[in-house]
C-alpha cells in the first residue's frame, strides 16, 4: 500500500467519524428542541462534509466510503438493548443513499458556479430523497415493514419535496459557512491518531446519546 492510499484511507475514516459524530451529538441536541429538525439540518451538514472530502481527494469511490464509515457507525445504535431495529436501519440507509447521490454530483457541486451550485445542492437534496424512498418501497416489499414516509402519497410527497426544499436552504447556508474554515485546517484529518480518537469518539457519542 503506497503513502497516497494510506492517506486517503485515513481521510476517508476521519470524514466518515465527523459526520457519525455529529449525528450522534448534534443530531441528538436537535431531537431535543424539535423532531422536525435533525431530517433538515442533519443531511446538510452530511452533504458538505461529502464535498469537502471531495475537495481533497477528488475520488469519488472515496467519497462513497465516508458515507459508509458514517452508516457503519450509526450501527453501533443495534448493540442497545431494545432498540427498534429501524430507528437505526432506515438512518444508516438515509446516509448511504444521501452518500450516492452527492458522490454522483460532487464534481458538478464542486466546480459550478454559485448559482448553478446552489440548482445542483436542491436536485441533491430532492434526489436523494427519492431514493431513499426506493429503498423504503423495497424494505416494504421484503419485510412488510411500513415506514412513515411511505405510509401515504402525501407523506411521501411531504418528505420529498417540503424537507428536500428546506434542507436544499439549509445545505447552501452550511457551504457558505463550509467555505469560511481553512482548506489547512483539512491536513489535520490526514493524520492517524487524529482519525482514530475521533472513530472511537464517534463510536461512543452514538451509543451513549441512542
Amino acid at each position: 500500500m503506497n503513502r497516497e492510499t494510506m492517506r486517503t484511507i485515513v481521510r476517508v475514516i476521519a470524514f466518515g467519524a465527523l459526520w457519525g459524530l455529529l449525528e450522534a451529538t448534534l443530531g441528538y441536541v436537535l431531537h431535543l428542541v424539535h423532531d422536525y429538525l435533525p431530517g433538515l439540518v442533519m443531511p446538510a451538514i452530511g452533504a458538505a462534509i461529502l464535498i469537502r472530502f471531495y475537495k481533497t481527494a477528488s475520488d469519488r469511490k472515496a467519497v462513497f466510503a465516508v458515507g459508509a464509515i458514517a452508516a457503519a457507525i450509526k450501527a453501533v445504535d443495534f448493540l442497545i438493548p431494545g432498540m427498534n431495529p429501524l430507528r437505526v436501519a432506515n438512518p444508516m440507509l438515509s446516509i448511504l443513499m444521501e452518500t450516492l447521490v452527492v458522490g454522483v454530483l460532487a464534481s458538478r457541486l464542486l466546480s459550478a458556479g454559485a448559482g448553478r451550485r446552489i440548482g445542483y445542492q436542491f436536485a441533491a437534496s430532492f434526489g436523494w430523497r427519492l431514493v431513499f424512498l426506493g429503498a423504503l418501497a423495497l424494505e416494504f416489499w421484503l419485510f412488510g415493514i411500513m415506514s412513515g414516509q411511505i405510509a401515504s402519497l402525501a407523506e411521501a410527497a411531504r418528505f420529498v419535496l417540503l424537507n428536500g426544499l428546506l434542507s436544499g436552504a439549509v445545505w447552501a447556508v452550511v457551504d457558505s459557512l463550509a467555505a469560511l474554515i481553512p482548506q489547512t485546517a483539512s491536513r489535520l484529518f490526514t493524520r492517524p491518531a487524529f482519525a482514530a480518537g475521533l472513530a472511537g469518539i464517534a463510536l461512543a457519542a452514538t451509543y451513549f446519546l441512542s
